[in-house]
Protein backbone atom coordinates (compact mmCIF):
# COMPACT_ATOMS: atom_id res chain seq x y z
CA UNK A 1 0.00 0.00 0.00
CA UNK A 2 1.61 2.94 -0.78
CA UNK A 3 2.20 6.43 1.22
CA UNK A 4 -1.23 8.43 -0.44
CA UNK A 5 -3.20 4.89 -1.49
CA UNK A 6 -6.63 4.82 -0.23
CA UNK A 7 -7.22 2.38 2.59
CA UNK A 8 -9.38 -0.55 1.60
CA UNK A 9 -12.98 -1.36 1.74
CA UNK A 10 -12.66 -4.01 4.51
CA UNK A 11 -16.79 -3.82 4.87
CA UNK A 12 -17.02 -3.92 1.16
CA UNK A 13 -14.96 -6.97 0.46
CA UNK A 14 -16.24 -9.20 3.40
CA UNK A 15 -19.84 -8.22 1.98
CA UNK A 16 -19.00 -9.26 -1.57
CA UNK A 17 -17.46 -12.60 -0.30
CA UNK A 18 -13.96 -11.10 -1.44
CA UNK A 19 -11.79 -13.71 0.71
CA UNK A 20 -8.42 -13.70 -1.61
CA UNK A 21 -8.65 -10.29 -1.28
CA UNK A 22 -8.93 -9.88 2.59
CA UNK A 23 -6.13 -12.57 3.02
CA UNK A 24 -3.80 -10.43 0.30
CA UNK A 25 -4.91 -7.30 2.47
CA UNK A 26 -4.51 -9.22 5.87
CA UNK A 27 -0.47 -10.66 4.71
CA UNK A 28 0.95 -7.65 3.01
CA UNK A 29 -0.14 -4.40 4.57
CA UNK A 30 1.86 -2.71 7.03
CA UNK A 31 -0.62 -0.79 8.50
CA UNK A 32 -1.86 -2.51 12.15
CA UNK A 33 -5.68 -1.41 11.74
CA UNK A 34 -6.52 -2.61 8.68
CA UNK A 35 -4.72 -5.59 9.61
CA UNK A 36 -6.89 -6.37 12.22
CA UNK A 37 -10.02 -5.28 10.09
CA UNK A 38 -9.16 -7.78 7.55
CA UNK A 39 -8.65 -10.76 10.09
CA UNK A 40 -11.52 -9.73 12.17
CA UNK A 41 -13.80 -9.66 8.43
CA UNK A 42 -12.70 -13.35 7.59
CA UNK A 43 -13.31 -14.54 10.92
CA UNK A 44 -17.08 -13.44 11.12
CA UNK A 45 -17.39 -14.98 7.22
CA UNK A 46 -19.70 -17.70 7.19
CA UNK A 47 -17.06 -19.05 4.95
CA UNK A 48 -15.20 -22.53 5.34
CA UNK A 49 -12.33 -20.60 3.06
CA UNK A 50 -12.07 -18.03 5.09
CA UNK A 51 -11.43 -20.11 8.07
CA UNK A 52 -9.01 -22.46 6.27
CA UNK A 53 -6.93 -19.30 4.83
CA UNK A 54 -6.73 -18.04 9.03
CA UNK A 55 -5.84 -21.42 9.36
CA UNK A 56 -3.35 -21.30 7.29
CA UNK A 57 -1.71 -17.68 8.10
CA UNK A 58 -1.93 -18.75 12.12
CA UNK A 59 0.67 -21.13 11.64
CA UNK A 60 3.32 -19.05 9.63
CA UNK A 61 5.46 -18.57 12.35
CA UNK A 62 7.03 -14.85 12.81
CA UNK A 63 4.94 -13.39 10.00
CA UNK A 64 3.40 -10.13 10.95
CA UNK A 65 -0.16 -11.45 10.71
CA UNK A 66 -0.07 -14.00 12.45
CA UNK A 67 -1.00 -13.13 15.94
CA UNK A 68 -4.15 -11.09 13.77
CA UNK A 69 -5.03 -14.41 12.25
CA UNK A 70 -5.23 -16.25 15.57
CA UNK A 71 -6.96 -13.52 17.28
CA UNK A 72 -9.70 -13.88 14.68
CA UNK A 73 -9.85 -17.90 14.88
CA UNK A 74 -10.99 -16.99 18.42
CA UNK A 75 -13.91 -14.56 17.58
CA UNK A 76 -14.87 -16.76 14.89
CA UNK A 77 -16.59 -18.62 17.53
CA UNK A 78 -16.05 -21.69 15.43
CA UNK A 79 -15.11 -25.20 17.49
CA UNK A 80 -13.64 -26.56 14.05
CA UNK A 81 -10.48 -24.44 14.97
CA UNK A 82 -9.76 -25.74 18.32
CA UNK A 83 -6.88 -28.42 16.61
CA UNK A 84 -5.32 -25.53 14.29
CA UNK A 85 -5.15 -23.64 17.83
CA UNK A 86 -4.14 -26.26 20.17
CA UNK A 87 -1.68 -27.17 17.60
CA UNK A 88 -0.04 -24.02 18.32
CA UNK A 89 0.17 -24.54 22.01
CA UNK A 90 3.09 -27.46 21.18
CA UNK A 91 5.39 -24.86 19.46
CA UNK A 92 7.99 -22.93 21.30
CA UNK A 93 6.72 -19.37 20.78
CA UNK A 94 5.95 -18.94 24.15
CA UNK A 95 4.22 -15.26 22.62
CA UNK A 96 2.00 -17.28 20.32
CA UNK A 97 0.86 -19.82 23.45
CA UNK A 98 -0.91 -16.89 25.10
CA UNK A 99 -2.77 -15.87 21.92
CA UNK A 100 -3.67 -19.55 21.26
CA UNK A 101 -4.55 -19.70 24.88
CA UNK A 102 -6.99 -16.51 24.88
CA UNK A 103 -8.59 -17.75 21.16
CA UNK A 104 -9.16 -21.05 22.84
CA UNK A 105 -10.83 -19.30 25.69
CA UNK A 106 -12.90 -17.13 23.74
CA UNK A 107 -14.16 -19.87 21.63
CA UNK A 108 -15.50 -20.91 25.40
CA UNK A 109 -16.56 -24.92 23.79
CA UNK A 110 -15.82 -27.49 26.31
CA UNK A 111 -13.17 -29.05 23.77
CA UNK A 112 -11.23 -25.61 23.74
CA UNK A 113 -11.57 -24.96 27.58
CA UNK A 114 -10.93 -28.72 28.13
CA UNK A 115 -7.61 -27.95 25.63
CA UNK A 116 -6.80 -24.90 27.34
CA UNK A 117 -6.74 -26.72 30.54
CA UNK A 118 -4.76 -30.01 29.08
CA UNK A 119 -2.00 -27.10 28.18
CA UNK A 120 -1.61 -25.19 31.55
CA UNK A 121 -1.32 -27.88 33.49
CA UNK A 122 1.76 -29.00 31.74
CA UNK A 123 3.56 -25.79 31.81
CA UNK A 124 6.00 -24.30 34.24
CA UNK A 125 5.15 -22.56 37.17
CA UNK A 126 6.65 -19.35 35.29
CA UNK A 127 5.02 -20.00 32.26
CA UNK A 128 0.97 -20.48 34.14
CA UNK A 129 1.77 -17.38 36.50
CA UNK A 130 2.54 -15.15 33.56
CA UNK A 131 -0.57 -16.76 31.53
CA UNK A 132 -3.11 -15.71 34.13
CA UNK A 133 -1.94 -12.54 35.10
CA UNK A 134 -2.12 -11.46 31.73
CA UNK A 135 -5.81 -13.27 31.71
CA UNK A 136 -6.46 -11.16 34.23
CA UNK A 137 -6.17 -8.02 31.99
CA UNK A 138 -9.32 -9.13 30.21
CA UNK A 139 -11.05 -10.47 33.21
CA UNK A 140 -14.61 -8.51 32.73
CA UNK A 141 -15.12 -11.11 29.82
CA UNK A 142 -17.24 -14.11 31.15
CA UNK A 143 -15.40 -16.31 29.05
CA UNK A 144 -12.47 -15.76 31.28
CA UNK A 145 -13.96 -16.18 34.25
CA UNK A 146 -15.30 -19.32 33.77
CA UNK A 147 -12.17 -20.92 32.59
CA UNK A 148 -10.81 -19.86 35.70
CA UNK A 149 -12.98 -21.73 37.30
CA UNK A 150 -12.32 -24.65 35.49
CA UNK A 151 -8.96 -24.07 36.99
CA UNK A 152 -9.98 -24.33 40.63
CA UNK A 153 -10.17 -27.74 39.76
CA UNK A 154 -7.10 -28.68 38.70
CA UNK A 155 -5.04 -31.21 40.39
CA UNK A 156 -2.54 -28.99 40.95
CA UNK A 157 -1.96 -27.01 43.72
CA UNK A 158 -0.31 -24.32 42.77
CA UNK A 159 -2.37 -23.66 39.88
CA UNK A 160 -5.62 -23.52 42.04
CA UNK A 161 -3.84 -21.22 43.60
CA UNK A 162 -2.87 -19.01 40.93
CA UNK A 163 -6.08 -19.26 39.72
CA UNK A 164 -7.91 -18.35 42.31
CA UNK A 165 -5.68 -15.29 42.86
CA UNK A 166 -6.47 -13.62 39.52
CA UNK A 167 -9.91 -14.23 40.60
CA UNK A 168 -9.29 -12.53 43.32
CA UNK A 169 -7.42 -9.64 41.03
CA UNK A 170 -10.35 -9.50 38.84
CA UNK A 171 -12.69 -8.34 41.53
CA UNK A 172 -15.96 -7.01 40.84
CA UNK A 173 -17.14 -8.25 37.54
CA UNK A 174 -16.32 -12.33 38.58
CA UNK A 175 -18.28 -11.58 41.51
CA UNK A 176 -21.80 -12.62 40.54
CA UNK A 177 -20.84 -15.32 38.77
CA UNK A 178 -18.54 -17.03 40.78
CA UNK A 179 -22.16 -16.91 42.97
CA UNK A 180 -24.27 -17.98 40.79
CA UNK A 181 -21.47 -20.81 39.69
CA UNK A 182 -21.20 -21.63 44.10
CA UNK A 183 -25.24 -21.62 44.01
CA UNK A 184 -25.58 -24.47 41.73
CA UNK A 185 -22.28 -26.73 42.60
CA UNK A 186 -21.72 -25.93 45.74
CA UNK A 187 -18.48 -26.33 45.49
CA UNK A 188 -15.94 -25.90 48.08
CA UNK A 189 -12.92 -24.13 45.99
CA UNK A 190 -15.16 -21.25 44.33
CA UNK A 191 -16.69 -21.06 48.16
CA UNK A 192 -13.17 -20.68 49.58
CA UNK A 193 -12.42 -18.25 46.43
CA UNK A 194 -15.44 -16.23 47.26
CA UNK A 195 -14.08 -15.52 51.20
CA UNK A 196 -11.26 -14.34 49.73
CA UNK A 197 -12.52 -12.26 47.64
CA UNK A 198 -14.67 -10.93 50.38
CA UNK A 199 -11.33 -10.59 52.88
CA UNK A 200 -9.21 -9.16 50.26
CA UNK A 201 -10.77 -7.77 47.06
CA UNK A 202 -11.97 -4.00 46.51
CA UNK A 203 -15.22 -4.77 46.74
CA UNK A 204 -17.87 -2.41 47.84
CA UNK A 205 -20.75 -3.00 50.03
CA UNK A 206 -23.13 -4.12 48.12
CA UNK A 207 -21.01 -6.97 46.31
CA UNK A 208 -19.22 -8.06 50.08
CA UNK A 209 -23.60 -8.55 51.25
CA UNK A 210 -24.03 -10.77 48.38
CA UNK A 211 -21.26 -13.01 49.02
CA UNK A 212 -22.35 -12.42 53.05
CA UNK A 213 -25.54 -13.78 51.85
CA UNK A 214 -24.23 -17.38 50.30
CA UNK A 215 -23.20 -18.52 53.62
CA UNK A 216 -19.52 -18.54 53.27
CA UNK A 217 -18.94 -15.44 55.65
CA UNK A 218 -19.02 -16.06 59.21
CA UNK A 219 -20.60 -13.36 61.81
CA UNK A 220 -17.46 -11.82 62.67
CA UNK A 221 -16.29 -11.09 60.04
Amino acid sequence: MGLFSRKPNIKKLKSNNEVDELVNILKSTRDMAVREAAAQALGTMDSSQAVDRLIQIAQLSGHAAQISAVQALGRSNNPAVVPALTKLLQTENSQMHFYAVLSLIQINSRPALESFVSWIVQRKDVERTMTLSRLVLYGADIRIINALVMLLAANVPSLQKGAQLALVQIGAPAVDQLIQIFKKSNDGAVADTLVRMYQEGKLDGNLKNKIRQTGNISSNE
